[in-house]
């Protein structure tokens, strides 16, 4: 029963992003709205990464080890954020399933189209098909100082595991961060 409430909705969801043929999902914008998704895990086309604490049965393999750029100060997972500058609010990286989870990144110094991605994924909720499967990811294009709050929100509750954010600039992995749902 639980590998079902699990499975029917990843599949559902599978197929629907299949039949719309949309890998990925509109990040924040230039103002800084919030990117939502709704998804749970599910399979998709991008490699983990070597940093993983993924279990042994899961291969480690990707971009490598992430590589500063200078441009992003901290990441802090959170419960909620506030205010136009998007302050973490109960940080934290222990996460209740119903949680949306809230990924701030702190940058600085950001010159003009610089661009900033998160990419969720599950790194073990005990099943050895979801090993480092991407949940979804978005993108935004900003620049100079201040906060991006990339979110999750869940249709269902988000399995108990451990999971990972990571954050790319320009396109280069910068920083991995983890975090547990419970």
């Amino acid at each position: 029963m639980k590998i079902a409430r699990i499975l029917i909705p990843i599949l559902a969801l599978a197929a629907l992003q299949l039949a719309c043929s949309l890998p990925t999902l509109a990040g924040n914008d230039a103002a800084g709205t919030p990117a939502v998704a709704d998804q749970l895990p599910q399979k998709a086309d991008v490699s983990p990464t070597e940093e993983s604490q993924a279990p042994e049965f899961c291969a480690a393999e990707g971009p490598g080890a992430p590589q500063s750029s200078g441009l992003v100060v901290s990441v802090t997972n959170a419960r909620n954020v506030e205010g136009e500058e998007k302050n973490p609010v109960d940080a934290t990286d222990i996460f209740a399933p119903q949680d949306v989870i809230h990924s701030v990144v702190a940058i600085v110094d950001a010159p003009a189209g610089s661009k900033f991605k998160a990419i969720w994924r599950v790194v073990d909720i005990n099943d050895a098909d979801y090993c480092n499967t991407a949940i979804t990811e978005f993108e935004v294009e900003t620049e100079g100082t201040r906060n991006i709050d990339f979110n999750l929100s869940p249709d269902s509750p988000w399995p108990a595991g451990t999971y990972k954010v990571e954050i790319y600039v320009n396109g280069v992995l910068d920083t991995v961060k983890e975090y547990t749902v419970q």
